[in-house]
């Protein structure tokens, strides 16, 4: 008996407060929701900003292996250029011919010209 009197003071309590305890739950599952979809939203954002910030190092580190070679390239011609001085100061035409078939006879001559 002491049960049922408690159960009716439960179920009377609920129904007194069943407006606030279902605005308290649609309050609770918004707030969820919500979050929820911040958190979804958050990460879309991170990974545009991830995708984007790879995208422009990779046009950066294309652009600065482009300069470095082409400042290669130019550092190459001059050295060789160079080569070709000496040789023709050197009165060495043969070789000048010989160098540009020959690689190793090239970094050799670079070696001895101190190139």
């Amino acid at each position: 008996q002491k049960f049922e009197e408690v159960k009716g003071m439960c179920d009377a309590l609920r129904e007194l407060m069943k407006d606030e305890i279902d605005a308290e739950v649609k309050r609770q599952v918004q707030e969820r929701i919500d979050a929820e979809v911040n958190k979804k939203v958050q990460e879309k954002i991170d990974a545009e900003v991830d995708a984007q910030v790879k995208e422009k190092i990779n046009a950066e580190v294309e652009s600065a292996v482009e300069i470095t070679k082409k400042e290669s390239t130019k550092a190459t011609e001059k050295r060789i250029n160079a080569l070709i001085i000496a040789l023709s100061k050197a009165d060495r035409m043969e070789d000048i011919i010989k160098a540009a078939k020959d690689h190793d006879y090239q970094q050799n001559l670079f070696k001895e010209f101190g190139l």
